[in-house]
């Protein structure tokens, strides 16, 4: 594993890749293992990938980055998935690759994996997520297709807090928001609402972004299923490019009390997974791309990904991951820091 961890971190994208680097990298490797029998061949290496515990080792390696991370009060931990498109059996084009990941948005780091098969089984790869997480303290940031009771409910019941989207084809929940904001604006309700606006510029446009946040009053509609919420979010983004303007309007669930900046904070790091993870992912270790036939191989490749991009994350270097990665692969000292420094 030390072998293939090196190797990924250091831009191998499959078997021969990791073969290739090890070779050239005996003498490197044999300060830290002893290699007595040289380097396997790429059919051994997947073999050997192949028999590892997938569970057992994410706990191990997760556990390792992670110990490193500086607590912070309320980390932001944003839950979203991705499918690996290129790792598919080649007979059965139907098991897909899609993991579910848990990624603190502050500090830029992969907490842990989930893997399903295809997004139709994401809910419940959410919920095992949960049970391999310390969810006390923390706030978790969800979008839509999470928005259920008993998801909601286990966040709530071990100390921690979240932030939902809730969409239009939530027919009881969407509309139930919408009237409570529309009355408040209208003056119609008494109501203790907070505000946070910011705005931004670039690439030719402008963007204003506008939370409220209403406390949630005794009512029957939220009673049971959303018992565990404490407020209601709405945020307005206005778009300015050019000489057309839009607006767009979108609504959250959250067990948080008002706070508007830390709700808009918790909805604005979310997309944080994308920008930082799936797109580095990518883009810079072509995960996609991937064509790595064998479904369990694929997960585990998957996993090392990350923590590949956790240890190159956490570096004090300040450059860009593409950057790091390309100076793990030149570099055996810059590749030694990353692992033990």
């Amino acid at each position: 594993m030390f072998l293939v961890l090196n190797g990924v971190i250091s831009g191998a994208e499959g078997w021969s890749d990791i073969e290739d680097f090890s070779h050239d990298k005996l003498q490197w490797l044999r300060q830290f293992r002893h290699f007595e029998q040289g380097i396997p061949t790429r059919h051994s290496i997947a073999r050997i990938i192949r028999s590892v515990n997938i569970e057992q080792l994410s706990v191990a390696l997760y556990s390792w980055v992670n110990e490193q991370r500086e607590q912070q009060d309320k980390p932001l931990i944003a839950i979203d998935g991705k499918t690996v498109r290129g790792a598919v059996n080649r007979s059965d084009k139907g098991n897909t690759l899609h993991l579910v990941s848990a990624f603190d948005t502050q500090q830029g780091l992969v907490l842990f994996q989930q893997a399903t098969q295809g997004k139709g089984t994401e809910i419940q790869a959410v919920r095992d997520l949960f049970s391999m997480l310390d969810i006390k303290g923390r706030i978790f940031t969800l979008d839509a297709l999470h928005n259920q009771s008993d998801a909601l409910s286990l966040i709530d019941e071990q100390g921690g807090d979240y932030v939902v989207q809730v969409k239009a084809n939530q027919k009881t929940l969407h509309p139930f928001i919408q009237s409570q904001f529309a009355q408040t604006f209208a003056g119609k309700k008494q109501a203790s609402v907070v505000s946070h606006a910011e705005e931004s510029k670039g690439h030719g446009r402008e963007e204003t972004r506008t939370l409220w946040q209403l406390p949630v009053r005794d009512t029957t509609e939220l009673h049971g299923k959303w018992q565990s919420a404490n407020s209601l979010i709405t945020i307005e983004r206005c778009r300015k490019q050019g000489k057309k303007t839009t607006y767009s309007t979108y609504f959250y669930l959250s067990s948080l009390a008002c706070d508007a900046q830390l709700a808009f904070n918790a909805v604005r790091q979310h997309r944080h997974i994308e920008n930082q993870q799936h797109w580095i992912l990518d883009v810079v270790y072509h995960e996609d791309m991937s064509l790595i036939g064998d479904r369990e191989a694929a997960e585990v490749f998957a996993l090392l990904r990350r923590i590949s991009l956790n240890l190159a994350k956490r570096h004090p270097k300040k450059s860009s991951h593409r950057r790091k990665l390309k100076q793990a692969g030149w570099s055996d000292s810059f590749r030694a820091e990353l692992f033990f420094c």
